[in-house]
């Protein structure tokens, strides 16, 4: 639609038609979640979270690194991790 009606119900309908294309066009990416890492990707989970529901978990991450080493305690500080 290239021309929008300015007459009332006929600038309603144009909105709605416009919309309804709009939705149509996005509807084929909208469902994979491909836009969404955070939701998709195992670089934003949390690893608690992944073993509180039995999801495997990424060793090399950051943050499960960090908790490993936390279990493993001599009795001394830990030096600053890189």
């Amino acid at each position: 639609m290239t021309k929008v009606c300015t007459h009332g119900r006929d600038k309603d309908l144009a909105l709605r038609m416009l919309e309804e294309s709009l939705r149509n066009r996005c509807r084929v990416y909208a469902g994979d979640g491909r836009f969404e890492l955070y939701k998709v990707s195992l670089k934003y989970d949390n690893p608690e979270a992944r073993i509180a529901h039995g999801f495997p978990i990424d060793m090399q991450q950051r943050e499960v690194k960090e908790m490993v080493r936390e279990v493993i305690n001599t009795g001394k500080p830990f030096p600053e991790y890189k």
